[in-house]
């Protein structure tokens, strides 16, 4: 199975009237200072990840993206930039079919194990969502022209 099998891709974009290579610059240095690991640069993109913290961790307040790329297209002296950010769900796949193993040997339907891992699903792909759009909107308010806010 392919490490991509079980993830799901989103995208939020941006507009801003900086150059691209300033926008990087500051791209760069703002994910430096949130201690995010710069996994490749280059001139029209910034890919990035947070795997090097323990591989079980509570996320409270200071949550942060798994692993995501900062794309950047100056076309007419306007920049675009596209934050596509991955959301893994294999983990709780491995939950369900845990919970289906047990229900299939004992005989006995776990309702509420299953509901739990749905709501954990709803979870996991809502809390990035809401990630993704502040760090867009911090590197944003570092730019500081009129942003014009187009999620996906």
């Amino acid at each position: 199975m392919n490490k991509n099998s079980f993830q799901l891709k989103y995208q939020v974009t941006e507009i801003s009237r900086l150059k691209s290579q300033q926008l990087s610059n500051l791209i760069f240095s703002h994910l430096k200072t949130e201690g995010y690991k710069i996994v490749e640069r280059t001139d029209t993109s910034i890919a990035f990840n947070d795997f090097d913290g323990p591989f079980f961790r509570m996320r409270g307040i200071d949550a942060k993206l798994d692993e995501g790329i900062f794309e950047f297209n100056e076309n007419d002296g306007v920049t675009t930039l596209n934050l596509t950010y991955i959301v893994p769900y294999g983990d709780l796949l491995f939950g369900v079919f845990a919970i289906l193993i047990y229900s299939y040997f004992t005989g006995f339907i776990n309702l509420y194990g299953e509901i739990i891992v749905v709501i954990l699903f709803l979870v996991r792909i809502s809390k990035p969502k809401n990630i993704s759009r502040g760090l867009m909107a911090e590197i944003v308010s570092l730019v500081d022209p009129m942003p014009t806010n187009t999620p996906h």
